[in-house]
């Protein structure tokens, strides 16, 4: 997969990374024994993340931080997560405060349901 994306190999990637939370336990517990094998046999580093925080960050792949306007409000609206986040910057350190999350479902959850409903495919 490396050679895919044009990494080459598993010496050119300095650390290793899996998402410890939020997720479904079975996924999050693969993950994290696969980056923790990896990680030993290539003697790399291992970061555990959190995978709603990735999505949010993900918007710094493709600009420059100076780009972004902090502070900021963002909204993350998935399959299972609906959260509302307040973020700001204070000398290239990020805080962010979790401001609130759906009571009841989520996006991706509300999309099933009606797909569901309508006689469609699920997942919707």
């Amino acid at each position: 997969m490396l050679h895919a994306v044009g990494w080459g190999e598993i010496e050119n990637v300095d650390t290793i990374s899996v998402t410890t939370h939020p997720g479904l336990p079975g996924s999050l517990v693969v993950g994290k024994a696969v980056g923790a094998t990896l990680a030993k046999r290539y003697n790399k580093p291992l970061y555990e993340v959190n995978h709603i925080y990735g999505h949010i960050f993900s918007l710094l792949l493709e600009r420059n931080k100076t780009d972004i306007e902090f502070p900021m409000v963002v909204l993350t609206a998935s399959g299972g997560h609906n959260d509302l986040y307040f973020i700001t910057e204070d000398q290239n350190k990020f805080h962010i405060e979790h401001l609130g999350k759906t009571l009841d479902d989520a996006a991706g959850e509300c999309f099933d349901k009606v797909s569901r409903m309508l006689g469609g495919p699920y997942p919707g």
